[in-house]
């Protein structure tokens, strides 16, 4: 939001001058808090201290029901059947997200391999913008803009890499959606994604047209794996970061808080009644 409020809409400052009022700042990793603390806390005249992060909890019991559901549109339903590989991107289509230098790398890699298509799932005020630069490019046949989805998880599920070009996210919450359902991924090596897919599946390319070009090929030939998410050991230390920095709630011990967890679900036994602010 910062970003936006620099470069695209000034009145969003009111917004970050009521930032000294609040207890605590909370991103939704690490690096976009330490992103946080070099733009906001000079010119806020905040306290480092004041800067948090919690992880966002997922939800793959609901991922993975929602992606049972079926493609209705039997024509949509062909991009997804064939010999063909499919990428997928799911974004709002606005500027931040940077479709246009997805769609001119997915140009050129067509020009050495024709057997992809690129899949944009997604609505904004580029959509017709980047239909235009998609027909300039003349690639008709292997790009194509779906529009917003309600459920966008059927078509995630039936591709075959996710593909995320944004120039900043605050965590990218559509990687783990990915990783949920054991997709292979692409995304920009920014420090919000750097932070989804270090240590865990994907591939961090370049923020450039050549960087992605670089990285289709790479999946295309194979060179892109894909691992599990450990979702127990993510839910419970996400949980666990919200009750220590949402919370201050510093001894987890306490018998009033149990965390419980399988792949599917982490839940505290009890509520937290109060937070601190001093």
């Amino acid at each position: 939001i910062y970003n936006e409020w620099i470069t695209r809409f000034p009145q969003l400052e009111r917004i970050f001058w009521l930032y000294p009022y609040f207890d605590r700042l909370i991103s939704v990793c690490e690096s976009t808090r330490n992103l946080n603390v070099d733009s906001l806390a000079g010119r806020l005249k905040l306290p480092v201290e004041r800067f948090n992060h919690c992880d966002n909890m997922l939800n793959p019991t609901g991922v993975l029901a929602m992606a049972e559901e079926a493609i209705d549109d039997s024509e949509i339903a062909k991009l997804f059947s064939g010999n063909h590989r499919v990428f997928i991107s799911v974004a709002r289509l606005s500027v931040e997200k940077d479709h246009k230098k997805l769609i001119t790398a997915f140009a050129k890699l067509t020009e050495s391999r024709s057997d992809s298509k690129l899949v944009l799932i997604g609505d904004g005020p580029l959509y017709s913008k980047l239909r235009r630069l998609v027909s300039k490019l003349g690639i008709e046949e292997h790009v194509h803009l779906l529009g917003y989805r309600s459920n966008p998880f059927p078509y995630v599920k039936k591709s075959d890499c996710l593909i995320l070009s944004s120039n900043y996210e605050g965590q990218g919450l559509v990687l783990f959606e990915a990783m949920i359902l054991n997709k292979a991924i692409i995304s920009t090596d920014i420090a919000a994604c750097r932070s989804v897919i270090e240590n865990r599946s994907g591939l961090l390319v370049e923020n450039s047209i050549d960087g992605f070009v670089r990285g289709m090929k790479k999946f295309l030939n194979g060179e892109i794996t894909t691992e599990k998410i450990d979702l127990t050991t993510y839910q419970t230390n996400a949980l666990e970061m919200f009750y220590r920095t949402a919370c201050n709630l510093r001894d987890l011990t306490d018998q009033s808080i149990t965390l419980k967890g399988n792949n599917n679900n982490i839940q505290s036994s009890q509520p937290v009644a109060d937070t601190d602010s001093n």
